[in-house]
């Protein structure tokens, strides 16, 4: 913990990281909804959705090609979220 300017690195990577996978877990809810319990909540959060599908998507992507093409697609333009244009 003494090299302050990794660890300000290692952050920036998680922030974007978090905003990638939670974003294209917005996608995925829009896309095909996620599934709500009892109680109202959702089954899995908007984040963990995302990560899932990235993780699945990347482990095989000659499976998942049209859908990484997707992704890429989406990250290359400009995100926005909410009302912040990044």
């Amino acid at each position: 913990m003494t090299k302050k300017d990794r660890i300000a690195r290692l952050m920036c990577v998680l922030t974007v990281a978090f905003a990638v996978c939670y974003r294209w877990g917005e996608k995925l809810e829009k896309d095909a909804g996620i599934k709500l319990k009892k109680h109202g909540y959702r089954a899995k959060s908007l984040f963990r959705q995302g990560f899932k599908s990235l993780h699945r998507m990347l482990a095989k992507p000659s499976r998942y090609a049209a859908e990484l093409a997707e992704f890429f697609e989406m990250i290359i333009r400009k995100p926005c979220l909410g009302n912040f244009v990044v």
